[in-house]
């Protein structure tokens, strides 16, 4: 073989090592692949409505003078302990704080929240890559307990349906009732809601605009949103006391956004393994 015969040969053998290293490298395989990856180890329990309870039984009194019987002491609840391994998680990136699943649907995600940049998520993927789909993420201005009285979760419009593109469908109310349960687990609890309202907002910043933490700010934003939703059910309960869950994405065109309103119900439960 002729010396440039050899050397063209080295330099394609040189190209291709190149190029496999390139796949290798972290940040240069298809973003979108980590959150299937990620979804492929959760398993979530079925969430369900637990039965009615039945009226409790009448106890019979002790007649005078006689000591009461001895009562038995309450079980104890066992510590909670989360469907979501969430360290396997914290090895790839530390700020993954909470997991949201909308059941028979795609949205199955790590929720983020950057600690000193609101809108690192907004271009970056979990493993700190800037390029969509990005991340499902929370604001600093919400705490990352879902206690608020209103949280807010971001996500990107993906036209192949990942992150927050599927939320549009929530515009049909037989969609919204077959797809009505939003979960969110954390290492210390779950949050369980349901889904009442799909509305059309505009692009202005939902933070700046009211004040979620006051009866009245939030009264005055869900007056606002309910005052012509895109979809309504009306048969989902919920007072000013509750706790909102609102899922925003942008919509087309992309001067505006597209909000979904859920609200938390106790009633709604895992079983326990």
């Amino acid at each position: 073989m002729t010396r440039k015969k050899l050397l063209l040969l080295g330099l394609g053998l040189a190209a291709a090592a190149a190029a496999a290293l390139l796949v290798l490298l972290p940040g240069r395989r298809d973003p979108g692949e980590i959150y299937e990856e990620l979804r492929e180890r959760v398993t979530l329990p079925p969430v369900t409505a637990p039965a009615p309870t039945a009226p409790p039984a009448t106890v019979p009194t002790a007649p005078a003078g006689t000591d009461p019987a001895p009562t038995e002491p309450l079980p104890t609840e066992p510590p909670y302990v989360s469907p979501v391994d969430f360290a396997p998680l914290w090895e790839i990136n530390a700020d993954v704080y909470a997991w949201i699943d909308i059941p028979y649907t795609n949205i199955s995600y790590p929720v983020l929240r950057h600690p000193t940049d609101d809108e690192y998520y907004l271009e970056h993927t979990i493993e700190g890559v800037k390029k969509r789909p990005c991340a499902i993420y929370t604001e600093s201005w919400n705490t990352k307990t879902f206690l608020d009285p209103a949280t807010v979760v971001y996500g990107h419009n993906m036209r192949n349906g990942t992150m927050f593109g599927t939320l549009k469908n929530y515009r049909s109310l037989d969609y919204m009732r077959e797809h009505q349960i939003v979960s969110v687990y954390t290492p210390e609890a779950e949050y369980h809601y349901r889904v009442f309202a799909a509305v059309d907002w505009s692009s202005a910043y939902l933070p700046a605009q009211f004040d979620y933490f006051s009866p009245t700010g939030l009264r005055a934003f869900l007056d606002a949103a309910l005052a012509s939703p895109a979809a309504l059910d009306d048969t989902v309960p919920w007072t000013e006391d509750s706790r909102f869950l609102i899922l925003s994405t942008c919509a087309t065109p992309n001067t505006t956004r597209f909000l979904v309103l859920a609200v938390e119900d106790e009633t709604l439960t895992a079983p326990k393994g």
